[in-house]
Order: C-alpha cells, then sequence, then structure tokens
C-alpha cells in the first residue's frame, strides 16, 4: 500500500502539469487577454506605492480613485496635445519617404560632402559614392521602420481603456490576489516565500520606475535638442527615442538614426556631428547618473552578465527578449541566491539534528567526578 507522502507528490505533480498545460493553453489562444492582463497589474503594481502613500490620509478606495483620476488627466492632456501632433508628424513623413524627398536630401548632402573629398584617390572615392548609396537605402528603410513602430504603439492605444479598467480592479483587488497566492504555499515556508517575492518585486519596481524615468528623461531632451536645432519631427523623433530606451544598449543608436539622418539632412555635417556628439552625451548621463539614482542597488548586474542575458534573450524571443532579458536575469539572480541559502540552512539544520539525537560512544571511558580532576 503506497504511503500518504507519496499520493500527497503524486496529486501536487499532477496539478503542476495542469497547471503547465493551462498557461500553454492560454498562451497559444488568450495572448493578446493575457497581455492586456499583464499590462493592467503592471500599471496598478507601479502605482501602488503612491496609492499607499496617499491611502495614510484617506480610504485605500478613495486613494486608488484619486490615483487614477490624476492618471487620466495626464493621458488626456497627451492624448489632446501630444498624439495629434504626432499622428501629423507621421502622414508628413510617409509622404515624405513615399515621395524620395528623404533619398533627394541624402544624395545633396553627399554631393556637397564630394567637393571636399575630390582630391582623395579614386578608388576611395569610389567607395564613398558606394557609401553614399548604401546610407540612402538604410535612412529610407530607417524612416520607414520608425514610421510602423510609432504607429504600431499608437494603434494598442485604442485598448488602452479596457487595460486602464483591468488595472483598477487589481490594485482594489490587492490583497485578496496576495492572500491567495500565500495560500498556494505551504505554511512553512510562507516567510521564506514572503522575503524571496518581496525581494523579487523591489527588482520589479526598480526596473519599471527606470525605465519610466529614461524614457521620459530621453524623450524630452531629445525633443527639446531637436526644437532648438530646428529638425522637423521633433516631437515624434523625441517620443521614438525614449520608447526605444526600453531596449539596453541597441534601443539608444536606434534612437539616435533617425534624429542623425535628419541632421546631416537639414545641417550638413557640421549639424550631423554635433547630434551624434549630443546622443553620446545623453547615453553617459543615462548610463551613469539616471539609472544609478533610480534603479539603486536593486538591478546592479556585472557587465558581463547583463550582455551574456542580452544576447540570449534576443537569440530566443528577438526584440521581446532584449526587453526582459536583464530584468529577468537579475529575478533568477535573487531566487538562485536565496534558493542557496535556504539549502544551506537546511543542510545545518540536518546536520544540527544528527548531531543532538546521536547516541553516546558506549566504548568510551567513563568519567566519575570522583576522578575527574579539577
Amino acid at each position: 500500500m503506497s504511503s500518504p507522502k507519496f499520493w500527497s507528490w503524486f496529486w501536487r505533480t499532477v496539478i503542476l502539469v495542469v497547471v503547465v498545460l493551462a498557461m500553454r493553453w492560454m498562451a497559444q489562444h488568450l495572448s493578446e487577454v493575457l497581455i492586456m492582463v499583464t499590462v493592467g497589474g503592471l500599471i496598478a503594481f507601479i502605482l501602488d506605492p503612491l496609492i499607499t502613500r496617499i491611502a495614510r490620509h484617506m480610504p485605500r478606495l478613495a486613494a486608488i480613485a484619486v490615483t487614477y483620476l490624476g492618471l487620466v488627466a495626464v493621458l488626456t492632456v497627451a492624448l489632446v496635445l501630444i498624439i495629434p501632433e504626432i499622428i501629423h508628424q507621421l502622414r508628413h513623413m510617409d509622404a515624405a519617404i513615399r515621395s524620395g524627398e528623404f533619398s533627394a536630401h541624402m544624395t545633396a548632402v553627399f554631393g556637397q560632402a564630394s567637393d571636399y573629398f575630390h582630391r582623395l584617390p579614386e578608388p576611395v572615392r569610389e567607395q564613398l559614392v558606394k557609401l553614399q548609396g548604401t546610407l540612402s537605402e538604410v535612412g529610407n528603410e530607417a524612416m520607414a521602420t520608425f514610421f510602423g513602430a510609432l504607429a504600431g504603439v499608437l494603434g494598442w492605444m485604442a485598448k488602452g481603456m479596457i487595460i486602464l479598467v483591468l488595472s483598477i480592479y487589481i490594485a482594489m483587488d490587492k490583497r485578496l490576489i496576495r492572500d491567495f497566492l500565500l495560500s498556494l504555499v505551504p505554511i512553512r515556508a510562507r516567510s521564506d516565500a514572503v522575503v524571496v517575492v518581496g525581494e523579487v518585486l523591489d527588482v520589479i519596481r526598480a526596473y519599471l520606475r527606470g525605465q519610466i524615468v529614461v524614457i521620459g528623461f530621453v524623450a524630452v531632451s531629445v525633443t527639446l535638442v531637436l526644437l532648438i536645432f530646428q529638425i522637423p519631427y521633433a516631437l515624434t523623433i523625441g517620443t521614438f527615442a525614449g520608447i526605444l530606451e526600453v531596449i539596453p544598449y541597441f534601443g539608444a543608436v536606434a534612437g539616435a538614426v533617425p534624429a542623425v539622418i535628419l541632421g546631416f539632412l537639414k545641417g550638413g555635417w557640421v549639424m550631423g556631428a554635433l547630434l551624434i556628439l549630443f546622443f553620446v552625451v545623453i547615453n553617459q548621463l543615462e548610463g551613469h547618473v539616471v539609472i544609478p539614482w533610480v534603479m539603486g542597488h536593486a538591478m546592479e548586474m556585472r557587465p558581463l552578465v547583463v550582455l551574456l542575458s542580452l544576447l540570449v534573450g534576443a537569440e530566443l524571443y528577438g526584440i521581446v527578449g532584449l526587453i526582459v532579458a536583464v530584468p529577468l536575469c537579475r529575478i533568477v539572480q535573487v531566487l538562485v541566491e536565496h534558493g542557496l541559502r535556504l539549502y544551506k540552512e537546511a543542510q545545518v539544520r540536518e546536520l544540527t539534528v544528527v548531531t543532538e539525537t546521536k547516541p553516546p560512544d558506549a566504548s568510551a571511558p567513563s568519567v566519575s567526578p570522583e576522578t575527574a580532576g579539577p
């Protein structure tokens, strides 16, 4: 007859298999719904510290209402003032791409530069001509990709109302969700689970907070500089550059490409070089000032580990892998550290129990108090 421990292990395994299969089915057939629920949960998670702080002075439901009304106000301002201008610039940009205006400007820029290179050897001039054609094609493709990517982001905004409602309900049911998840953990492991989950949530919160600050910092900085240089589509390019900052390392370069190309087209080689210098300065400020200040120690990782995680993420899931690689790697690092700690503590407890229950050695000579020395 099987022992109760065997059946307990058996049913836990069955439940785990059923949950995994259910999650796989949901990922295949309900991917869009899962994305919306995840985004709603992230919004509630990001706003939770603010809600908690406001709830010190009023009931939690009122704090949720105040917080989300503020969020709606900010989104309304964006929809009324910013989004229409971005859409207008996107349409104008699409028309310029289709008409060949960018390609013509690129040819003119290289034509001006060729006056400085007429004394170069013939092989060098031939390579410069080839470079001109390559950069023209790359410029058109980059602007077209830029237009398609940002249009896709704006298309998702139509589902923002549903996501916002989901986020409100998740914020309202925060305690119920927490208690339900804790009920799935054995009682003796709940204290350790609270510690581990708390640290994981700190990592996620630091990452999200850092991304929001970095996106805003880059978007505002790039937009202002492009307006100063009178570069067309400044608001759209600045927004695009900020959004691309979610991709470590590669996003900074991709966000700079449209601005630098338009800088070359608008003001020639000098303006293009100045914009390259500006993006280098922005990248250094972001990496050495903004990110350490916002994220603190929660996301501290060795550069080699970051690079390897990015390579693995890109190989497995492409752009999405690049975005989530660093926080996932940090979360895995936290879980491994706590797993090793719990394993060592269990080993120490087991060794202590064995030592305490070990019977005394009968062959050892006994020493009576009378014969014992002082």
